[in-house]
């Protein structure tokens, strides 16, 4: 996504659509469920710096 970004050279607060796919642990928990084995593998939009 980064990278489309500077491709398409849009704005910080314009970014180019994307689709986040979310797995769930080995429990069958989702990231925004309490008790999801691995919180950083996958952020949540808003939660990622890069």
């Amino acid at each position: 996504m980064f990278g489309a970004n500077r491709h398409y050279r849009r704005p910080r607060d314009a970014s180019v659509p994307v689709l986040q796919l979310s797995y769930d642990d080995l429990k069958g928990r989702f990231p925004w469920e309490p008790g999801y084995a691995a919180p950083k593998l996958q952020p949540r939009p808003g939660k990622f710096h890069g």
